[in-house]
């Protein structure tokens, strides 16, 4: 008797580790929005401490999601026109999140008391139609950028050899994480300037995109395993957190740049991150399942208008006074994280599950209307039939 072949379970170690990106990246918010990194800046001390140590465990996340991109990519042959569906699964979502969230602020904003729009005009209600050149988000702007460009970058990256791929990120990284962080120190930047040479935002620019996709790409083709023990990648990524930590408070002016995205030391973390995650051989139809929410947590929570509801109407208590300083504050932001990642999530899970559904209902309307012309076909052939034989008969 044959057996039914049963279905391979995609790897789950990245994808669990898509899933504590993104983590990362609400509790990123928790500390902008939530106002966790003023009220530990305000508290000083060891409040001040806590929080450096677990935002620098934290720092590299957007730029980690391109270089896992890069380590999956990197090895394709393809053409701009092959990357088109993967774009449009990625756009079709952004325009859905962009006109759902605006509305469902839009009544927000009648129905409570809360002012959502503190003005609203013709240019709100436009740009909603154009979530990827208005750059909604900006992640998902630059994140389609690099993949509309990842068939020349393949082409090069496969072809070059590892000496010279080694070259290119370094003179890269002098650039991104040495030269442009400098630029912004007191001293240092009366040496180092990038006034109309270049501009990273802060590790959030197109640049940085590419050169993350590119390390990406290295990690792939070329990096050898630095550890036979799969934990001391882990020890790694916490000790340069640990160093980059000290290094802020050894060196003041160092915390002007320690929050850029393409800090050195963060960049490096990454690469240890991506290595201990790729080495865990789990599989998980439910760990990929929840990391293919990922891009909708992040446009959920991330939508201007949503996110203005989420930390000043719905989670405003996170503003009072002394919410961060008891002994229960890592308890709270756990909460704070969980109940934004979660809550997101489940709505993402509806928008899948909804798009399934119209799918199906599409499929189905084609083929009964391909049903439906193939027996048109057929009756027009008959009836041509039996007219020609009437005339022969004739």
């Amino acid at each position: 008797m044959n057996k039914t072949p049963t279905k391979k379970v995609r790897e789950s170690g990245l994808e669990l580790g898509r899933m504590i990106i993104m983590f990362q990246i609400v509790f990123l918010h928790v500390c902008t929005y939530g106002n966790y990194a003023g009220a530990s800046k305000a508290a000083g001390g060891i409040h001040e401490f806590l929080f450096y140590l677990i935002w620098l465990m934290c720092r590299g996340p957007v730029l980690l999601l391109i270089m896992i991109m890069g380590y999956f990519t990197v090895t394709k042959q393809q053409t701009v026109k092959q990357t088109f569906p993967k774009i449009k699964s990625l756009y079709l979502p952004m325009i859905f999140y962009s006109i759902f969230l605006h509305v469902a602020a839009l009544i927000i904003d009648r129905v409570s008391d809360f002012e959502v729009f503190q003005t609203y005009g013709k240019g709100d209600l436009i740009s909603v139609f154009f979530p990827f050149t208005h750059r909604t988000w900006y992640f998902l702007t630059l994140y389609i950028m690099v993949l509309i460009i990842t068939p020349y970058l393949n082409m090069v990256l496969q072809k070059i050899s590892k000496q010279e791929y080694l070259t290119l990120i370094g003179i890269l990284g002098f650039m991104f994480c040495i030269w442009q962080p400098l630029s912004k120190m007191p001293h240092f930047n009366q040496v180092f300037q990038t006034v109309k040479v270049f501009t990273t935002e802060g590790g959030k620019s197109y640049y940085d995109f590419i050169f993350a996709y590119i390390i990406g790409g290295y990690i792939r083709l070329h990096l050898k395993e630095p550890f036979k023990k799969n934990w001391h990648n882990l020890a790694a990524f916490f000790g340069l957190g640990i160093l980059n930590t000290g290094i802020c408070f050894l060196y003041e002016d160092y915390k002007k740049v320690v929050p850029f995205n393409d800090n050195l030391i963060v960049l490096i973390q990454c690469v240890f991150f991506i290595l201990f995650f790729k080495n865990l051989k789990i599989q998980s139809k439910v760990i990929n399942a929840m990391a293919a929410t990922n891009l909708g947590i992040y446009m959920i929570h991330e939508q201007p208008q949503f996110r203005r509801i989420i930390w000043k109407d719905w989670l405003v208590f996170s503003h009072q006074k002394g919410f961060y300083s008891t002994w229960k504050f890592p308890i709270k932001i756990i909460l704070l994280c969980c109940i934004v990642y979660f809550g997101c999530m489940l709505v993402e899970f509806g928008r899948i599950y909804l798009f399934k559904l119209v799918g199906r209902i599409y499929n189905k309307y084609l083929s009964k209307k391909q049903i439906a012309t193939e027996v048109s076909e057929v009756a027009e052939q008959s009836l041509s039939l039996i007219n020609k034989k009437n005339k022969e008969n004739a």
